[in-house]
């Protein structure tokens, strides 16, 4: 969920960007070359001005649910996977007591923390097969 938002973030983000820029050259255009009329010029800055606030306060909206969700996220990971994590770490410090395992979290949610978890095991299974 949090990736999609990302993608959310980055494509407002994107799209402001690109109409700043489209500001940019309106400006341009009519201080420097004198290319378009004055009033037409000034009718599309205007119209790009509220599409820019608009994906301003999109971007803006978004980046605050992305925190949120992370922030609630992190919570659960350290709520319920250091139990699943310490649980492995003694299981295998104890068989043959050299082979030990650090997991470093850095998903994004529980989903990839607990394949993150599943694949370590599986890896440490083939190294301490007979």
């Amino acid at each position: 969920m949090a990736c999609l938002l990302q993608e959310d973030i980055e494509r407002c983000s994107y799209r402001y960007n690109w109409m700043c820029d489209e500001l940019r050259r309106c400006h341009d255009s009519i201080r420097l070359f004198r290319l378009q009329p004055l009033t037409r010029a000034l009718k599309r800055i205007k119209a790009l001005l509220k599409k820019i606030i608009v994906a301003y306060v999109q971007v803006k909206m978004l980046r605050n649910r992305i925190q949120t969700i992370d922030s609630r996220i992190q919570r659960r990971i350290k709520a319920r996977s250091c139990a699943v994590t310490f649980q492995i770490l003694n299981e295998f410090e104890v068989h043959k007591g050299v082979l030990k395992m650090y997991v470093i979290y850095t998903a994004t949610n529980l989903y990839q923390v607990q394949v993150t978890l599943e694949k370590c095991q599986k890896r440490l299974m083939k190294v301490m097969r007979p």
